[in-house]
């Protein structure tokens, strides 16, 4: 079988299939610079100041806020950081879509047409789209959504572009984080006053009142 490829115009995307609940067809498109999930600390971070948090941190009196600062190794099926992660979610809008361009209903540049050659018109998946930009331009799951009826989770590290992710009211869930490129929740500087298509992250910073910074999980 041929290896499928898709290059965009902004950044690479890799699409894994899988099913929600063993029985929704799903999709994963995810940003290739973001999901080192099996890179090593840096050399900087000596062991001295790791901290390993067991399955016990319920009994913990560690805030939220610190937990994220990292270097705690947590696991990624951590109770702990599922409540965290739950806690910043926005559920799917019941309003109608504002979109800006509602006439095109599948605004991607052929990625998800690419998509379709392989699930063909399946209905009510669940995808997650890790980079969703604004929620609408260039966007390789608003077809699906207004389509087939899917829904799904929208994740968008961007503070600028997240609130117009809230605002074109997405049928489906939306989280602004970023995913970590640490074994470890952190947190880094994304600038917020840039709504872009290409974004990237900075040094890991500790002071979370600062603008810009965002968690990644």
């Amino acid at each position: 079988m041929h290896r499928l490829r898709i290059i965009s115009s902004t950044c690479f995307l890799m699409i894994v299939l899988f099913y929600w609940s063993y029985t929704s067809p799903a999709i994963v498109i995810y940003n290739e610079s973001l999901s080192k999930s099996n890179e090593v600390p840096d050399d900087s971070l000596s062991k001295s100041n790791e901290v390993t948090v067991d399955k016990q941190i319920s009994n913990l009196e560690v805030p939220y806020e610190e937990l994220m600062k990292g270097p705690y190794t947590l696991s990624q099926d951590d109770p702990y950081l599922i409540e965290y992660a739950q806690h910043k979610l926005s559920p799917p809008s019941q309003d109608p879509y504002k979109l800006s361009n509602p006439k095109i209903e599948d605004p991607s540049k052929g990625q998800s047409a690419e998509i379709r050659k392989i699930l063909g018109e399946m209905k009510n998946g669940f995808f997650v789209e890790c980079g969703a930009l604004d929620g609408e331009r260039i966007s390789n799951t608003l077809g699906f959504e207004r389509i087939y009826g899917w829904t799904g989770l929208l994740v968008e590290a961007n503070p600028k572009n997240y609130d117009l992710v809230i605002q074109k009211k997405r049928k489906a869930w939306s989280i602004h984080a970023c995913l970590s490129v640490k074994p470890y929740p952190n947190q880094i500087m994304f600038p917020k006053n840039v709504a872009s298509c290409c974004g990237s992250i900075s040094d890991i910073a500790l002071d979370s009142k600062l603008e810009g910074y965002v968690k990644c999980l």
